[in-house]
């Protein structure tokens, strides 16, 4: 195990010294990672010990709905946490296996044990969402996970390889109806794209770590990993981050502190726009090095917790930036089992890569500008307050009120070229939203979840396709043994769309979905989902409509 060790720390050290040798800038992307929680939590008990990070195979969903939202849910509305029943899947054994097809639609999941001995475990696992047709998106991955459990640690290694494939179908002026004087914005004077307008981006990962046992007193974990996004022919981003964490604890008293050191760099694509460019003072990609360090203590009572830390961002680009910012949350039971008011005040620092971007939004123009000023969005601060309430042993309300300001947030613009690219602001938001969660008996599940938004934007009218208003109600009903049910809904308004200098407010998104399960033995179900029912076809994004209504039926097998 010392040589174990030894080498990946030598590992760490190296691969972050190598790339900053290379270049005078280091990126750190934020991701969350959600423990298991019950359905119904207590009122409070909030966990101020470090998450450390599992790797877990989870098959993918079958939701096609969330093709017609702008943003993960997760980018609008509160984090905090809640859970909600699922369809229950055949009991695993060595492997699973699911497929679907539909209307435009086709789902593969698979994922099987190739070896698992004691104290070591090897998982294999593909994933597939498609739609196609005119809106043509398509996603595929595999990868494996591995680790080697040993007396004093477990070590660990993952690659990931993802294609995503996709038509630019949205509708667009030209030139000569602008020089007609046809700039009115009517959909009568728009042009399709040409069917061959496809593009296919690739993603690896691949990481490599060792991290303590559960029951240490002591807990640490040492990461290194590499991370690929090749954009076609045009260029690619090469990420490799490195992670060390320390967290020592005695009875309820918590004493640690993270360090996250990462790396960006591009390399020129076969033809001249993918080669960085010089617009002025900037570059179009410009590589980019971030330092993270966070000390912290932390007290995990019974009826009180507290974590309390200071992020400090280093970056390295044009010039060296220090960036700080708290991180600092509580959770107080006021009336055991049934009560508990919240809060905190967090910050960030974070890096819009061209990954990044293109995750959110597909359509962006191959020649994306990330600028040293595009990929800086700082949040100095998240001061939220909230109460959570538990009238009933099977009901949570959660109520909460956040101020969040944060420094050049990126935002998208339409253009007459039929692209998207980026413009930045300042903002402050003041959000208000609640989330109810009803669960009987393991029969039924309701879940219900929205917020309103004010934005105070500083440099551009409104904050572009995020919503003012949204809300999340899902019910899910498990009929008898071998039937289950669930209603899927999500409501948004209040975006607006930018085009060149036009601000153009969207219609609502109503998209309304149901599905169905039936098992037909422990290791067998099949499956029926019905999407956008009403039929709506909405812009999510200015000028891409979602598809009308839609389905896919399938097979889940355990073997």
């Amino acid at each position: 195990m010392k040589k174990i060790y030894s080498t990946l720390i030598l590992l760490w050290v190296f691969g972050s010294c190598y790339l900053s040798a290379q270049n005078d800038s280091i990126e750190r992307i934020v991701t969350v990672e959600r423990k298991f929680q019950p359905i119904i939590q207590p009122a409070g008990k909030i966990s101020t010990e470090p998450l450390m990070y599992t790797p877990v195979l989870k098959p993918a969903e079958v939701v096609y709905s969330s093709y017609s939202q702008p943003m993960g849910t997760e980018y609008n509305l509160s984090d905090l946490g809640y859970s909600s029943l699922t369809f229950v899947h055949p009991k695993p054994l060595n492997g699973f296996l699911r497929g679907g097809v539909g209307h435009n639609n086709t789902v593969f999941d698979f994922s099987y044990r190739v070896g698992d001995k004691k104290g070591t475990n090897w998982d294999i696992y593909a994933n597939h969402l498609g739609k196609w047709g005119r809106k043509t998106l398509s996603s595929t991955q595999a990868g494996m996970n591995f680790s080697k459990l040993f007396s004093s640690a477990d070590l660990f290694f993952d690659v990931n390889g993802k294609n995503t494939f996709f038509t630019r179908y949205g509708k667009y002026f030209t030139y000569s109806d602008l020089a007609k004087g046809k700039g009115d914005l009517s959909i009568s004077h728009y042009h399709d794209f040409s069917p061959a307008d496809k593009m296919s981006l690739w993603e690896i990962d691949t990481r490599i770590g060792v991290r303590s046992l559960p029951k240490q007193e002591i807990q640490y974990l040492v990461q290194t990993g590499y991370e690929a996004f090749v954009m076609g022919k045009t260029a690619t981003e090469h990420q490799m981050h490195s992670e060390a964490m320390l967290d020592w604890h005695r009875n309820e008293h918590h004493a640690g502190g993270n360090v996250v050191v990462r790396n960006r760099l591009y390399s020129a694509g076969e033809i001249n726009w993918g080669v960085p460019r010089s617009h002025g003072n900037d570059t179009v990609l410009q590589n980019h090095h971030v330092v993270k360090i966070e000390p912290y203590y932390a007290y995990a009572g019974n009826r009180f917790n507290i974590h309390a830390g200071v992020n400090f961002d280093l970056v390295f680009g044009k010039g060296k930036v220090f960036l700080p910012s708290p991180n600092v949350t509580f959770e107080a039971q006021l009336a055991k089992k049934w009560l508990a008011l919240y809060g905190g005040a967090v910050g960030d620092y974070m890096v819009t890569s061209v990954r990044d971007n293109f995750r959110y939004n597909h359509f962006l123009h191959p020649e994306l500008e990330i600028t040293d000023t595009h990929n800086r969005t700082y949040m100095p601060v998240d001061a939220f307050l909230g109460f959570k309430v538990r009238p009933h042993a099977d009901l949570l309300l959660n109520l909460y009120a956040h101020y969040i300001l944060t420094k050049y947030d990126v935002f998208y613009q339409y253009d007459k070229d039929g692209y998207f690219t980026l413009v930045g602001s300042d903002h402050q938001r003041w959000k208000i939203g609640g989330k109810f969660d009803y669960h009987y008996q393991d029969i039924v599940n309701i879940h219900l979840d929205g917020h309103y938004t004010i934005w105070k934007m500083k440099d551009i009218d409104y904050a572009y396709y995020r919503p003012s208003w949204e809300i999340n109600f899902r019910v899910d009903a498990k009929v008898n043994s071998k039937i289950s049910l669930y209603s899927d809904n999500y409501f948004a308004g209040g975006r607006y769309a930018l085009y060149g200098s036009e601000s153009i407010l969207l219609k609502p998104i109503i998209d309304l979905n149901l599905g169905a399960q039936y098992n037909i033995d422990k290791w067998l179900s099949c499956y029926l989902q019905l999407n956008n029912y009403l039929n709506r076809k909405h812009d999510f994004l200015y000028a891409y409509q979602t598809d009308g209504i839609n389905f896919v039926v399938g097979v889940t097998w355990s073997f």
